[in-house]
């Protein structure tokens, strides 16, 4: 009995998410925060955990971008770890990737 309790006390179970921070170091967010998030305004990117208060609705993705000043903001939120490092397609890495299946469709 007693080596079963020595076991288990030594088996670190850990359910918390890990996320990218502003230096892009992995990072373990505490328990609470269930989402890496990305926030980018103008040129500047941030990174790192939030809660559902960002990311309302539990609902994984990037919100509206909000124009003030002439400058453009976003946050994207994510529920995978190391998930914010780029959290949205670029219309031509989706084009080239719909090309290159087609052409290797041709190919066989």
């Amino acid at each position: 009995m007693l080596r079963i309790f020595l076991f288990l006390s030594i088996i670190h179970v850990s359910n918390a998410l890990f996320c990218y921070n502003d230096t892009m170091q992995r990072i373990q967010c505490d328990p609470a925060s269930l989402f890496c998030i990305k926030f980018t305004t103008g040129n500047v990117v941030t990174r790192g955990c939030s809660g559902v208060t960002l990311c309302y609705d539990e609902d994984p993705w990037c919100y509206p971008i909000n124009r003030t000043g002439g400058i453009e903001s976003q946050y994207c939120c994510c529920d995978q770890d190391m998930c914010n490092l780029s959290l949205y397609y670029q219309p031509i890495s989706l084009l080239i990737f719909i090309v290159s299946i087609i052409f290797l469709g041709i190919l066989q």
